[in-house]
């Protein structure tokens, strides 16, 4: 699973059996994280984290590589011992949670390439964990097989996290409920996806960054009149962090902030890429075209090695 990077932890009052979950806080200077941890062995988490109210900068602390969530959202973990590494798809959306008279499938799952690890980013009520949470105990399915994972101490972990990631966020500024925009966030439209990419980067980086001069996409995707944006962060290169944070051997991610979709969700549509450019389509709407690897188009019949997205009203489809 994935490493934490900071060096010592603080249970929380009431902290869970060492044989149960277990929440685990931490708060550097720099930045804070929740850590709610399945017992050993079980290679699952849930995070939240932000920056910290302390204001400290990573410089100053190096921790170059924090967990970052928005308000209302949680990371989930996965280690590969319930899921398997990809061989070409890095990308999942066929991992199915059951508590046993209700199955739930996990939002998309994206191969953290840099720690070895999937992860999904999933509101902090969602009704996948509010079941969890009242479980005596649920299974992860995957294609590959069914793992059971024990919920002793989940219940009570969970309650803990949202209590605190709420509390963190409100003090370092942030709102838990997402209400309030920064006055540049808006625009006479709504808001502007540019403003919300830069945002993005900056905080991906954890400040400055070099930017290609394509790192910016902007067309209307999704047929509203308002731009939308792709950050290729094949563009960028981070400054105070690892350069190429969200790229792997060859290809990187292109983050997708759609307008309309945007102030819903409060993410982005995440794709896997080597290279990004935007196209007309005949409906009017701007088409995204991503590259892929070689073994990725050969297994799938591509030439030109080329994938092509449009919007279909609701999310982000691959032409055939």
């Amino acid at each position: 699973m994935k490493k934490l990077l900071v060096s010592m932890f603080l249970l929380l009052p009431g902290a869970l059996a060492a044989q149960g979950w277990q929440l685990q806080t931490s708060d550097d200077g720099s930045y804070f994280a929740g850590f709610l941890n399945a017992p050993a062995g079980a290679e699952i988490s849930l995070v939240c984290g932000e920056r910290s109210p302390q204001g400290l900068s990573a410089q100053e602390t190096g921790n170059m590589e924090p967990d970052i969530s928005a308000p209302k959202t949680l990371i989930l973990y996965i280690g590969m011992g319930h899921i398997p590494a990809p061989q070409s798809e890095f990308k999942r959306h066929d991992v199915i949670v059951s508590t046993g008279a209700q199955g739930y499938r996990i939002p998309e799952l994206i191969w953290n390439e840099l720690f070895g690890t999937w992860e999904a980013r999933i509101a902090a009520q969602d009704a996948l964990l509010q079941s969890m949470a009242a479980s005596p105990g649920f299974e992860i399915i995957t294609n590959e097989g069914r793992h059971s994972i024990p919920a002793a101490g989940f219940a009570t972990g969970y309650d803990q996290l949202l209590e605190y990631c709420q509390s963190m966020f409100e003090s370092s500024g942030i709102p838990w409920d997402g209400a309030a925009l920064a006055p540049q966030e808006q625009s006479g439209d709504g808001v502007d996806m540019r403003w919300v990419a830069e945002g993005t980067m900056v905080e991906g980086c954890n400040g400055d960054a070099k930017t290609g001069e394509n790192y910016l996409l902007g067309g209307d995707i999704d047929g509203d009149g308002i731009e939308d944006v792709v950050l290729d962060w094949r563009e960028v290169e981070c400054v105070n962090a690892p350069a190429r944070p969200f790229c792997g051997a060859s290809m990187c991610s292109a983050d997708v902030f759609i307008s309309s979709d945007y102030p819903v969700t409060g993410q982005p549509k995440n794709l896997l890429a080597l290279g990004v450019k935007l196209i007309p389509l005949n409906n009017g709407n701007t088409g995204i075209i991503t590259g892929g690897s070689l073994g990725q188009c050969n297994a799938d019949g591509r030439n030109p090695c080329e994938y092509l997205f449009y919007w279909d009203g609701s999310d982000l489809a691959l032409a055939p």
